[in-house]
């Protein structure tokens, strides 16, 4: 891992880190020069990016850590504090996604509902609570909520999902205005059809989902965990000092039209 400066001395946590988007994003940090906490559930895979980022001169430790769990997350600051001294970056990207328990709002139970925002949105809500008090302390920081398009535009049968989503990128805008003072800048990222595990159970006819993807987005094609993670880099880095309260949207112009 050649080591950049973009990060350098940054403490980040982000969560869902083990695959995918989140996966991404850990290693670009990483290699920017960031000591990062990787949070998910999925112990092997997280421990296994942790080694990847040691073995390439990085610095990094996994958590395995249930964000359904109100009671978990103190524990998870206060961790990454004790190890790493403070807390400068929150990525929040771990979530349910919507194709798991792809239903119409009727027959979405609560069970689902509960378990959806819970993650999706309580968790982020809670560790941004969590994190604030320590950005303070930092003398200000980013926090870097993942979101969606669907965040932003209704799709069928995503009610619990896109419900979550709408509610982190409003989330995002109210902690930049409540904490802009203390130099704490919040974004939302809304990425669009991005190619990760969690996308395989829709993928099984590769070509045809290609090829729906290619006629309603611009770039005619789908997006990688690095395109979002460039873009969390470019939030969590300097290089956005006076970017607070936005939305940046990476899906390949597909909302353009919207």
């Amino acid at each position: 891992m050649s080591e950049g400066t973009r990060l350098r001395n940054k403490v980040a946590i982000v969560t869902g880190a083990a695959m995918g988007i989140g996966e991404g994003i850990a290693l670009v940090f990483a290699r920017e020069g960031a000591r990062v906490v990787l949070v998910d559930m999925e112990e092997q895979k997280g421990q296994q990016v942790e080694q990847r980022i040691r073995d390439a001169g990085g610095e990094a430790f996994f958590m395995r850590v249930d964000l359904g769990d109100s009671a978990e997350i103190p524990r998870l600051v206060d961790c990454t504090v004790s190890r790493f001294g403070g807390l400068d970056i929150l990525v929040n990207n771990a979530a349910i996604h919507g194709w798991i328990n792809k239903k119409a709002v009727v027959d979405t139970t609560e069970e689902v509902w509960d378990r959806t925002l819970n993650v999706n949105l309580r968790a982020p809500y809670l560790l941004c609570k969590v994190s604030v008090p320590h950005m303070i302390r930092r003398g200000g920081g980013s926090i870097i909520n993942i979101a969606s398009i669907g965040g932003l535009e209704a799709f069928p049968e995503f009610a619990a999902y896109s419900t979550s989503k709408g509610g982190l990128v409003l989330l995002s805008k109210c902690l930049a205005l409540d904490y802009g003072k203390y130099q704490i800048r919040a974004n939302a990222i809304c990425p669009g059809a991005i190619e990760t595990p969690g996308s395989e159970p829709f993928m099984k006819d590769r070509e045809a989902y290609m090829k729906t993807i290619a006629a309603i987005t611009p770039l005619q094609r789908t997006g990688s965990p690095d395109d979002i993670a460039m873009a969390a880099l470019y939030l969590g880095s300097d290089e956005s000092r006076y970017v607070t309260g936005t939305t940046l949207i990476v899906d390949g112009g597909r909302m353009a039209a919207a």
